[in-house]
């Protein structure tokens, strides 16, 4: 029996987004990408990235409606979890070049979320760059173009999920 895949999609604050787009260009310049090890995509850039506490805040935030949508399906006893034990674990970056991908893969806890932050093209352009842009939420496919930059979207981390080149 597959699990119901609730998502929640929201725009982050113009102020939030600003600051993560700054964390993530001083991040780049740095010359310690430590997590390949750890993480399964095929990408040279893929690091830790430390957020501030406002921005975990806000996002810890977002997880209410998908909380209670993940409590009344889950596998484990509910009365263990409460949404206040919420927080931000492991937080990192993906620079994803042309040919890089992120494949199927799901992830430990309860909630997981990608923000995109710089998508540089727009859908018209994908054909030219031999690229889709998808990014794959089990069975449904979105088409990730610039239009998404800033955009959170968060799923139950055992959500089957994947990044296309």
């Amino acid at each position: 029996m597959a699990q119901s895949r609730v998502t929640v999609i929201k725009q982050l604050p113009d102020e939030l987004f600003s600051e993560l787009k700054t964390v993530c260009a001083e991040r780049r310049k740095d010359a310690d990408w430590n997590m390949s090890q750890r993480l399964v995509g095929a990408m040279i850039q893929q690091s830790s990235l430390e957020v501030s506490q406002h921005l975990q805040d806000w996002i810890v935030d977002q997880t209410s409606n998908l909380w209670y949508d993940i409590k009344a399906t889950c596998p484990w006893n509910p009365n263990y979890f409460s949404p206040e034990y919420l927080r931000l674990r492991d937080s990192w970056v993906n620079y994803q070049r042309p040919g890089e991908f992120n494949p199927v893969h799901c992830h430990n806890g309860v909630v997981s979320f990608v923000i995109f932050v710089d998508i540089p093209y727009g859908a018209s352009e994908r054909q030219h760059h031999r690229a889709s842009g998808n990014f794959q939420l089990e069975d449904q496919i979105l088409d990730i173009d610039a239009k998404w930059n800033g955009t959170l979207l968060m799923f139950p981390s055992y959500t089957q999920h994947a990044v296309y080149p």
